[in-house]
């Protein structure tokens, strides 16, 4: 804990998780619970409910964002607690890339991005559901997100969606599609895929300070596929006004890039096959 930092008491204390927690915070306080290992103690499943779930609710008041959204927090109705526990539902058996985190923390940490850069409810029910269909179900699950959610969360899910077939096409094909979509979408859609590819890349970070270049095994594009698909967002998020959002994701992309600059990824022999 910080110099500075509130102690934690109550039912985070075990996870030295301060009370004060930013919205930023709610993925690293994921990460601790589930590293705890203890997910068969009824506390520890019920965090994301009653603890995490209220930090995510109240986070244009608890991140100082701006001015404005200080002035005019946004207040969230049931319907975000529904896409919420849908979300959870839905990819309760999926978890994060090579890892054992479970897929509803990148969904919350997009969420919580959004918010920060002043998305409203609608936009933050989008960032919970922007993989389910991909994920989960297939152009039948846009149908169902439209008609529990409305057309302009479905708009935005169906946005931020490269495939909606079983099985997808081929890694490089889809991804080159998508960001051709992309260049065609309205300001509410590039929000929430920026808030999503900025999520990832900080994934991604994290991932090559702890492992090097073998984290470029779990990537179906490899390594010079991956760098690629993440310029080449970076170049088309970046031809809008700039944001909080797109300004990190081009922070993140030069870190990476500068962090990969002389290494030796693998062959293309070597890599993944795509799918």
């Amino acid at each position: 804990m910080k110099t500075g930092e509130a102690a934690c008491t109550g039912p985070l204390a075990p996870y030295q998780v301060p009370y004060d927690v930013c919205a930023w915070q709610i993925p690293v306080i994921l990460n601790r619970v589930f590293a705890a290992k203890d997910l068969g103690n009824p506390l520890a499943k019920s965090i994301c409910i009653r603890v995490v779930f209220p930090i995510c609710c109240l986070a244009p008041k608890m991140n100082p964002v701006s001015e404005e959204l200080r002035k005019h927090p946004i207040k969230l109705g049931p319907r975000f607690r529904r896409a919420f526990l849908f979300a959870a539902e839905k990819h309760a058996k999926q978890a994060r890339k090579a890892s054992t985190i479970p897929y509803i923390a990148h969904l919350m940490g997009v969420a919580s991005l959004v918010f920060e850069a002043g998305g409203d409810e609608d936009l933050a029910v989008a960032a919970l559901l922007h993989d389910v269909v991909e994920d989960c179900g297939g152009a039948p699950m846009l149908k169902e997100v439209r008609r529990r959610f409305g057309s302009r969360v479905a708009k935005v899910v169906d946005g931020c969606t490269d495939a909606d077939t079983d099985p997808k096409p081929p890694w490089r094909e889809r991804k080159e599609k998508y960001i051709a979509r992309l260049k065609k979408e309205n300001a509410e859609t590039r929000l929430v895929s920026a808030a999503d590819k900025l999520n990832n890349i900080r994934s991604i970070l994290s991932d090559y300070r702890a492992s090097g270049e073998s984290v470029w095994s779990r990537f179906n594009g490899g390594r010079e596929g991956t760098l690629w698909y993440y310029r080449t967002l970076r170049d088309e998020f970046l031809r809008d006004k700039v944001n909080r959002i797109t300004r990190d994701f081009d922070l993140a992309v030069k870190e990476l890039e500068s962090l990969t600059a002389g290494s030796t990824g693998p062959s293309d022999s070597q890599r993944q096959s795509e799918v």
